[in-house]
Parts: structure tokens; C-alpha cells; sequence
């Protein structure tokens, strides 16, 4: 019976011209003299009968005590022709020609006999944290292809999705799904790519130093205590570091925030302003060439503060002559829209003032940035996540209660909720995200948000006793002695 088999076999071989890529002669001979090497070609349909073939399409591929099938294992050796490889593997023969066997090099052979693009490759990997300054890349290890992909989950086709030609970055925050196909013409679609990317829009607050509850110290190593500060997760990249661009001629140059996109007024007047005045000063100023000045909200004006300087606590290179006292926003309070917000830039405290006081003034022009954001909460293994679209930020809805600074860092740093290990506490620019001051009792659209000081993982400038933290009571941002007890909420 194997006789006759391996006569039929050897028989059906010469209907297709033998193809053996890189294979030896010798290799040929052994094959041939064994089984026989080709497929049947009718019209160009596909058959079960090739040998020497692995689930690429291309090299023999030995199975040592059985037999090749389909679905790649090695089965009962009884299926084995005089001890040596026999691989059962669909080929398909070319329609043009009709007495060639196709061989798929740069992609793979799918269940009905198509070969398929390999599926594109995306960079930085899925499910990492993602900045908006980062590019991502899309390769395809198949050569001649187009490659399309999208960004709210839909499926790319041929003439569906962005055409991919060059790195790019996404310009919004919050979570995002990318989905990559490739196409070339002749072979089939390859599988869906998809990536999940968390996009952070957080500036870095600025501080770049470690501290105990004394003084500076040597950064501390994960597990240690005082691991997890504002300055360890920014040279781990988990905020983008402020950046500025001056332009313009001495004395009306502009400073350009690269991040925010904002230009500020780098040439103060020196005078002081009731806040009427000051609304009324940056509406009717003329500088650098613009006319559309205006006073900056506090979101703005909160966005230049370094908490990593003091005296003043601003970038000097890009804001020199700053004085080292309180500047007035847009913002009134909402308890008493007598008082409006200014920043001491000192330090950095945020606090409200009767707007007959008289303080500093910088000007802001272009957009707008928004002083509220949107929270949404999401039911995960367990726990409540908060997600705030804008940012990219997600908040553990449950907190610590009572614990002093060095308890916050650890409280955080141990935290396993809501599927997630990877848990920090927020520097003072993160925490400071929660606050919406047109709110008050509490000053937050965050949901169910206790009247209460919480920490940040910020220390004060000059002063290593003492940590920033949030009343969201009112939305004062203050700092206070690190053995104080305050609430302690999680971020990633």
C-alpha cells in the first residue's frame, strides 16, 4: 500500500514545477526519492498535498517520530513514509501561471490558503503611560504595504483610517484605543494591531530634590522610607517638564509656554493694581505687536509656578524680574465674589483676596484654558477608578484618612485597588487639578469630595519641614509641617 502511494505521490509531483527556496540538492533528492514534492494544480485551487513545508510557507520543517498536519502537530507515526518527514501543508498554485507553487514568504499562510501580511508593529508598546509629546510608530515587517490605523477604536481598512507616512503624536488627553492593519495588494488584510495608551497632560510641578521630614536627602530607592516624591516620578517621565520659548525685542518680548501654547507678557510694569485695575490694565495693553492682552484665570497663572524654586518660585530664565509677591488672576471666589485669587510667587500659595487690595500684574493672550474638568467613575475589580478626560490622570475614589506626610507616601506606594499595583501620591500640580474654585464646600466637581486638606507628594522649597497640600473646603493651596495628619487620595 505505501508503494502504490508513493507512486501516485511521485506521479501528482510533476504536474507542478518543483520550488525548493534555499534547500541543498541533496535535500531535493531525499525528498523526492521519499514522497514527492509539488501539488496538484487545477486552475489554481488549493491542495493538501506539498512536502516539506512549515506553517510559513517556505522550509522544510522535520518531525522526528510522526507526521505534519494542518494545524501544526506531529501525529501517529504510522502516517510516515519509510521512517523519514512527511508535512501536510496547503499550498496554493499560481492562477497565471498554473504549474507553479506559491510560496509565502513575508507574511503567512491563513486556514483557506491566503497569504496575510504580518501584522504591524506599534510603538511605545500597549498599555503604557503615554505623553503627548511622544511619538508613536507603526512598522510593518512586510515589505510594498500601506498601513492605516485609527484612533476611537474603529476598524482601518483599505480606504478607512489615517494613512501612516511618519511618526505622530496624539494631541489629546484621556484614554485612547489605536487599531494598525496592513494591506498589499495580492495578499489578504493583516490582523488588527491595537494598543490602549493613557494619555498624560500634566506639566511637571518643577521640584527636582528629595526630603525627609528635615531636610534634603538623597533620593531613596522603592521600598524605602520617603520613596514615591513629586521628583522621583518626574525623572521617571510621568509629566512633561515646562518649557519655554522668548521671542519679540527688549522691552516688550513674549514668552511662549511650548506646552500650553499661552504667551505671557515678559516685561511687568512694576506697579500695583486694585483687581478693577488690573482687569482693565491687561484689556487696554499694547505690547509685543498684540492688543488682545488679558488678565490670566487661575489655572493659567498656576501653570507658570516652579514649586522647585522659591523667592520667586518661577522659571528666572524665562521670567526675569519677578517680584516675589502676590499677582492677581481672573478668578473671584466663590464663597464671596468680593475676594478674587492671586498667587504669591514667593512660594506659590494660591489664596483669595478683597479685590480692593493692590497686587502685581502679568498679562496672557491666545486661548483659554477651561477652569473646570469632566470626572467620570468606572466600577473596576472591585474599587472605583476616577478618570478626568483632559489630563489623562486616574484617581482612586477611596483615601487614606489621618495620616502624616511620610504615612501618605507609603499609604500610596502600597496601594493595590481597582486592578492597579501602580499607584502614587500626586504632586501638587496633579492634586491642584481637582480644584474647581467657582465651586465651594467643597471646591471640587471630584465625586463625593470631602471638605478637607489632602497631601501632595511635594515638599516646600526652602523648606524641608513642610509639604504642599489642597484644602478643598475653599481650593487654598498651602503648605504645613510634615507631621500633620490630612488626608491622603492616589493617583496613576
Amino acid at each position: 500500500m505505501k508503494k502504490i502511494l508513493l507512486t501516485t505521490l511521485l506521479l501528482l509531483a510533476t504536474a507542478c514545477a518543483r520550488d525548493y527556496g534555499d534547500l541543498t540538492e541533496t535535500t531535493h533528492k531525499n525528498i523526492d526519492k521519499i514522497v514527492g514534492w509539488g501539488a496538484i494544480c487545477e486552475n489554481g485551487t488549493v491542495r493538501d498535498v506539498a512536502c516539506g513545508f512549515n506553517n510559513r510557507g517556505a522550509r522544510p520543517q522535520k518531525c522526528e517520530s510522526g507526521a505534519w498536519v494542518d494545524n501544526g502537530d506531529c501525529v501517529d507515526p504510522d502516517d510516515c513514509l519509510d521512517d523519514d518527514t512527511r508535512v501536510v501543508e496547503r499550498v496554493t498554485c499560481l492562477d497565471t501561471i498554473g504549474d507553479q507553487m506559491q510560496k509565502c514568504i513575508e507574511g503567512h499562510w491563513t486556514d483557506d490558503g491566503l497569504c496575510r501580511s504580518l501584522v504591524p508593529t506599534i510603538a511605545p508598546h500597549e498599555g503604557r503611560f503615554y505623553l503627548e509629546t511622544t511619538p508613536i510608530q507603526i512598522s510593518a515587517e512586510t515589505t510594498g504595504t500601506t498601513i492605516r490605523y485609527t484612533l476611537d477604536g474603529t476598524e482601518p481598512t483599505a480606504t478607512v483610517g489615517t494613512l501612516y507616512t511618519d511618526p505622530f503624536v496624539i494631541a489629546d488627553g484621556g484614554k485612547k484605543k489605536l487599531k494598525a492593519k496592513v494591506f498589499r495588494e495580492g495578499m489578504a488584510d493583516s490582523i488588527t494591531a491595537v494598543a490602549e495608551y493613557r494619555v498624560i497632560q500634566i506639566t511637571c510641578s518643577g521640584q527636582t530634590k528629595c526630603y525627609d521630614n528635615s531636610g534634603e536627602v538623597t533620593c531613596p530607592t522603592e521600598g524605602n522610607d520617603f520613596y514615591g516624591q513629586d521628583a522621583q516620578y518626574a525623572v521617571l517621565g510621568m509629566c512633561i517638564p515646562k518649557s519655554y520659548t522668548v521671542s519679540g525685542a527688549t522691552p516688550e518680548e513674549i514668552v511662549t509656554d511650548n506646552n500650553t501654547g499661552l504667551q505671557w507678557q515678559r516685561t511687568l510694569s512694576g506697579n500695583t493694581y486694585t483687581w478693577d485695575n488690573a482687569v482693565a490694565y491687561c484689556e487696554g495693553l499694547a505690547y509685543g505687536g498684540h492688543s488682545d492682552w488679558r488678565l490670566p484665570n487661575y489655572r493659567e497663572l498656576e501653570s507658570i509656578v516652579e514649586y522647585g524654586r522659591s523667592s520667586p518660585a518661577i522659571d528666572t530664565d524665562a521670567f526675569p524680574g519677578t517680584f516675589s509677591d502676590d499677582f492677581w488672576s481672573s478668578s473671584f471666589c466663590a464663597d464671596n465674589t468680593g475676594y478674587a485669587w492671586d498667587i504669591n510667587f514667593n512660594y506659590g500659595y494660591f489664596q483669595g483676596y478683597t479685590k480692593i487690595s493692590s497686587y502685581h500684574v502679568r498679562c496672557v493672550r491666545v486661548k483659554s484654558q477651561s477652569e473646570e474638568l469632566t470626572f467620570t467613575e468606572e466600577a473596576v475589580s472591585g474599587g472605583v477608578v476616577v478618570n478626568e478626560t483632559v489630563t489623562g490622570l486616574q484617581w482612586a475614589k477611596e483615601y487614606a484618612s489621618s495620616v502624616n506626610w511620610q504615612s501618605a507616601l507609603a499609604y500610596c506606594e502600597n496601594l493595590n485597588y481597582g486592578g492597579y499595583i501602580d499607584w502614587r501620591l500626586p504632586n501638587i500640580d496633579e492634586l491642584k487639578t481637582l480644584i474647581n474654585r467657582s465651586r465651594y464646600a467643597p471646591a471640587s466637581d471630584f465625586p463625593e469630595m470631602p471638605s478637607a486638606y489632602f497631601w501632595s507628594s511635594s515638599s516646600l522649597a526652602g523648606n524641608a519641614l513642610s509639604a504642599w497640600r489642597v484644602n478643598f473646603d475653599d481650593g487654598y493651596v498651602s503648605s504645613n509641617g510634615k507631621y500633620n495628619d490630612y488626608l491622603a487620595r492616589c493617583v496613576r
